[in-house]
C-alpha cells in the first residue's frame, strides 16, 4: 500500500484562508485515495483481516495478564453507525 498522509492533513483548512464554499467540495470525494468508493471498500475489507488478528492478539495478551489498553475514537454524525461498531468492542 502507498503511504497516505493523515486524513486530518488532507482535510485541514488553514487559518486565515477566509470563507469556505461548501458547494465546491464534492461530498462523494475520498481524500487520500484515488480508488473510489468500490476500491476503498475492498481495501478496507483487507485491512479488517489485519484488525481481527490484532484484536485476537490483544485479547489473548489480556487473558495472560497483560495490561495494555486501547483507546478507540469514533467520530460520526447521528445515525452514522458508531453504535454498531462499538457494541461488539465492549461486549454488549
Amino acid at each position: 500500500m502507498t503511504p497516505v498522509p493523515p486524513v486530518g492533513d488532507l482535510l485541514r483548512i488553514e487559518p486565515g484562508r477566509g470563507a469556505v464554499d461548501l458547494f465546491t467540495i464534492d461530498p462523494r470525494s475520498t481524500p487520500g485515495t484515488d480508488l473510489g468508493k468500490d476500491g476503498t471498500t475492498a481495501e478496507l475489507e483487507q485491512l479488517a483481516v489485519q484488525l481481527v488478528d490484532l484484536q485476537e492478539r490483544m485479547f489473548a495478551e489480556g487473558r495472560m495478564g497483560g495490561d495494555r489498553r486501547l483507546l478507540f475514537v469514533l467520530q460520526g454524525m447521528d445515525t452514522s453507525g458508531k453504535g454498531g461498531v462499538s457494541s461488539p468492542l465492549h461486549g454488549r
